[in-house]
């Protein structure tokens, strides 16, 4: 076999095993081929509600948003319009609205931002309602916290305050600094 002969059988191999060779980005010098592996896609979802219930089947929250997106399994989930309803019990409920919030990516805190207002109504009595810029909740301890301006009106009472601490399993709501209020009877 000539020499020539040779090299083009040579040059049919490479072309054939480079056309049958699976496709794919190569890995760069360096680099293996986890380094190059595509990252795990996300989700959106539009009107979306998650639900948590308690061993029976009894609704405990709710959270509902305009627009939920998780741009990958491992970051915070991101919503537009949240609106969180917490029952205690069928006589008392918590709902929480903002412009925009965050479920972090275990599921145990959402962030509020943006026109945070956080209502609270119980049979009989007059409703509470707080108005603040960011609020935090704590969903497994059940508590929502910020030290941002809060201004708190109940009733005829009218409070302000820098930083707040709300119990909603033990009813109790903690003011942090600057405080004045007004009661109007």
């Amino acid at each position: 076999m000539s020499r020539s002969a040779i090299v083009v059988i040579l040059l049919i191999g490479v072309a054939l095993w480079a056309w049958l060779a699976p496709r794919g980005v190569a890995p760069q010098l360096g680099e293996t081929t986890a380094d190059v592996t595509p990252p795990a896609s996300g989700y959106v979802a539009t009107d979306a509600e998650l639900i948590e219930t308690d061993d029976d089947g009894t609704l405990l929250l709710r959270l509902r948003a305009d627009r939920i997106a998780q741009p990958n399994p491992a970051a915070d989930v991101g919503l537009t319009r949240p609106q969180l309803d917490y029952q205690r019990d069928p006589s008392s409920n918590w709902t929480l609205r903002a412009a925009e919030g965050s479920l972090a990516n275990n599921r145990q805190q959402v962030k509020f931002s943006g026109a945070v207002q956080a209502t609270h109504r119980r049979t009989g009595e007059p409703a509470i309602v707080i108005r603040t810029d960011q609020l935090s909740f704590d969903i497994p301890r059940q508590r929502a916290d910020t030290a941002a301006t809060v201004a708190i009106d109940w009733g005829n009472a009218r409070l302000q305050a820098r930083g707040m601490h709300l119990n909603l399993l033990s009813g109790t709501l903690i003011l942090d600094a600057d405080g004045h209020g007004t009661l109007v009877y």
